[in-house]
C-alpha cells in the first residue's frame, strides 16, 4: 500500500477524531444507556466516530460500485447513525429497513450462497428465490450479531481483524481471485489505528460502525466464497460463528424466558466475562473492559489457527464450529449460574 495511503488515514481519523470531539457532534451519552453503563469504565463520554471514519475510508478507497455497492451501505451508516443519535428508536423498523438494504445488495451482485455440501438443502437452494432469502438471512444474522457483540472495547475490531488477516493468509496460499484486494489492507490498517483508540475507551463504534463494518465484512467473504470454489464452505461459517451465534443464541434465550426479543439486553456472554473479572478484582476496573476482550478473542483464537490450516475440509470445520458452540454453552451456563448464585 502506499505511503500517501497510510498517512491519508492517519490524518482523517485523527482530524475526524479532534473535530467532533472539540464540537460535541457524535459524543456517546453512555448515562443514557443500562447497557453502555455496565461495561463502560470512562468518565468522560467517547467519540462516535467508528462508523463516519470506516464508511469514508470505504468510499474514498474501494473500487466497488458506487450505485448498487456503496450507496446501500453508506445507507445502512445513516441507519446505524439514526439508531445512535436516537432519531429511530424502533428496533424492528430498523430491521425491516436493513433487512431491505441487504436484500438488494445481495440481489444486484448476485451474491447467492447456493451449496452448502449438504444434498438436500443444495436441492432447497437450487431454487432461486430460496438462496436470495437464505443468503440474506446469513447476512442479516452477521450484521446484528457484530452489533451484539460490539458491547466491549476492541472485541468487534479484533475479531474482524482475525477474519481479515485469515483471508490475507489463504490469499498468499491459493492465489485467491480477490477484487479490490488492495482495499482490505487499507482497512486492515484503518481497522488497526481505530482499535487503539477503540481500546483506551476514546472512540467507539456504535450502531453506526458496527452496521458499516459488518456489512463491509459480509459482502468480502460472500465474494470470496463465490469467486473461489477452493474453499468448503464452512470455512466463512468457522470464520463467523461467533457473531452469528451470539445472534441466534439471544433470539432462542429471550424467546425461552419470553423476554422482548427486540431490546438491548446485558445477558451476552461477553458482559458475563466482564462482570465475572470485577467481581474477582484483578487489577484496576479501567483496564478489565480491555482484557476482557482479550479473553474472549484468545478463547477464538485456537478456532481460526485450525480453520485455517484446514480450510478445504468440511467435517473438520463443522466439527470445529460445534465443538466451539458447545464451549460457548457451556462457559455461558456456568456464568450464569455463578451470578444467578450471588444474587
Amino acid at each position: 500500500m502506499d505511503t500517501n495511503n497510510f498517512l491519508i488515514i492517519f490524518v482523517l481519523l485523527t482530524s475526524f477524531y479532534f473535530f467532533f470531539k472539540k464540537f460535541k457532534i457524535l459524543n456517546d451519552d453512555i448515562s443514557s444507556s443500562n447497557h453502555k453503563k455496565l461495561v463502560s469504565n470512562f468518565k468522560t463520554n467517547p467519540v462516535l466516530i467508528g462508523g463516519t471514519f470506516l464508511i469514508t475510508v470505504f468510499c474514498i478507497f474501494s473500487d466497488y460500485n458506487f450505485l448498487s455497492v456503496k450507496i446501500p451501505i453508506v445507507i445502512l451508516f445513516f441507519l446505524g447513525l439514526s439508531s445512535d443519535k436516537n432519531i429511530l428508536t424502533n428496533p424492528k423498523i430498523r430491521l425491516i429497513i436493513q433487512t431491505s438494504i441487504l436484500l438488494f445488495l445481495v440481489y444486484s451482485q448476485d451474491l447467492r450462497i447456493y451449496d452448502l455440501k449438504i444434498d438436500i438443502l443444495n436441492n432447497l437452494l437450487k431454487n432461486y428465490y430460496t438462496s436470495l432469502i437464505f443468503t440474506v438471512f446469513c447476512f442479516a444474522v452477521l450484521v446484528n450479531g457484530c452489533n451484539f457483540i460490539d458491547g466491549l472495547n476492541g472485541l468487534l475490531i479484533g475479531y474482524v481483524l482475525l477474519i481479515f488477516l485469515s483471508i490475507i493468509y489463504q490469499s498468499q496460499i491459493y492465489s485467491l481471485n480477490v477484487y479490490d484486494d488492495n482495499y482490505i489492507y487499507i482497512l486492515i490498517y484503518a481497522l488497526l489505528l481505530l482499535l487503539i483508540l477503540n481500546i483506551f475507551g476514546l472512540v467507539f463504534l456504535g450502531d453506526s460502525g458496527s452496521y458499516t463494518l459488518s456489512a463491509i465484512l459480509g459482502f468480502y467473504l460472500l465474494n470470496i466464497f463465490i469467486n473461489n470454489q477452493i474453499f468448503s464452505p464452512y470455512y466463512i461459517a468457522a470464520l463467523l460463528w461467533y457473531p452469528a451465534f451470539e445472534n441466534l443464541y439471544s433470539l432462542i434465550r429471550r424467546i425461552k424466558f419470553n423476554q422482548n426479543v427486540s431490546s438491548a439486553d446485558n445477558a451476552h456472554i461477553h458482559h458475563f466475562v466482564y462482570r465475572y473479572f470485577i467481581k474477582m478484582k484483578f487489577f484496576n476496573k479501567k483496564y478489565i473492559n480491555t482484557f476482557s476482550s482479550l479473553i474472549i478473542l484468545m478463547f477464538n483464537l485456537p478456532s481460526f489457527i485450525v480453520c485455517n490450516i484446514f480450510p478445504t475440509n468440511t467435517k473438520i470445520l463443522v466439527s470445529l464450529i460445534m465443538c466451539n458452540i458447545s464451549f460457548y454453552l457451556i462457559f455461558y451456563y456456568l456464568l450464569f449460574k455463578y451470578f444467578k448464585n450471588k444474587e
